[in-house]
């Protein structure tokens, strides 16, 4: 059974922007551990394969930022338990919001079974997933920056999880360090 909602309104965060990884600081961000406590409590029996990959790892990995994390499911066995949790991320809410949880998480992307969903294409629906990995024993999560940092409208309960923006201080780039 997934996790409770909070009773949220009908304002919502935007679709997560892709946004890759850029440089190298594997520990494991707020939100993602959050999101996978969540996860391993509604889901017993499931398991985490991890968030944080090694800055040697080979490829580029939003798990070398801490802002991915793989849930431990089997397509062989627990596709049942993998469907129950992605039909409700994906959801459209009483307010008519399309995959309203995901949003609310700051999912950037989900891969599952051989397929990906892009909330940067959401209207493209689950396309086929050519990776190295098929992702069969797992469901691999990418967040946003907002989603990683718990900003996003499911931590924070606002009703719009959009930029912050500082008056009179001057301006900083935040290059996704993650650094708080």
């Amino acid at each position: 059974m997934p996790p409770r909602a909070p009773d949220f309104g009908p304002a919502i965060d935007p679709y997560a922007a892709y946004d890759g990884q850029r440089r190298c600081d594997p520990a494991a961000k707020p939100g993602v551990l959050a999101f996978r406590d969540l996860l391993l409590a509604a889901y017993p029996g499931t398991t985490s394969l991890g968030i944080s990959r090694e800055c040697s790892a080979e490829g580029v990995s939003e798990h070398k930022e801490g802002r991915a994390f793989d849930w431990g499911v089997n397509v062989n066995g627990q596709a049942h338990i993998a469907a129950d949790l992605l039909d409700w991320l994906l959801a459209t809410d009483r307010y008519g919001n399309k995959h309203a949880m995901a949003r609310r998480f700051g999912i950037m992307y989900i891969i599952w079974n051989r397929r990906i969903w892009k909330a940067y294409r959401a209207d493209g629906g689950w396309t086929p997933y050519t990776g190295r990995s098929p992702h069969t024993d797992h469901v691999h999560f990418s967040f946003s920056w907002a989603g990683a940092r718990k900003e996003t409208s499911w931590w924070t309960g606002a009703r719009h999880a959009g930029p912050r923006v500082s008056v009179g201080v001057p301006s900083v780039v935040d290059t996704g360090s993650g650094m708080v």
